[in-house]
């Protein structure tokens, strides 16, 4: 058991990034934007990447960032049909937080 006086923050360090997975990047880029007033966003489109352990699975992606005070926001949005966690976590009917960084 953790001693009372520690706190996430003093165990992880600060939260730097929140990843969320989307069906539509255009869409979820809109709603950060004009309802939770975050934003411009930053986009690279036709990104590649994606690997399952040591195997590159040719995962066709576009990721938009932007920032909300000093936490990074990042929207993910797979284009193509590559295994990888990005597909699995839509396939499951999930949509929203996949991933967080310290």
């Amino acid at each position: 058991m953790l001693s009372a006086n520690l706190t996430q923050t003093a165990i992880l360090g600060r939260r730097l990034q929140l990843a969320y997975v989307v069906r539509n990047i255009d869409d979820a880029m809109a709603f950060w934007t004009k309802v939770l007033k975050v934003g411009p966003f930053v986009v690279i489109e036709n990104s590649r990447g994606g690997r399952i352990g040591a195997v590159q699975r040719g995962v066709d992606f576009t990721i938009a960032f932007a920032y909300f005070g000093d936490v990074q926001i990042e929207l993910i949005h797979q284009s193509n049909d590559a295994p990888s966690s990005y597909k699995e976590f839509l396939d499951a009917g999930r949509e929203g937080l996949h991933h967080l960084a310290f």
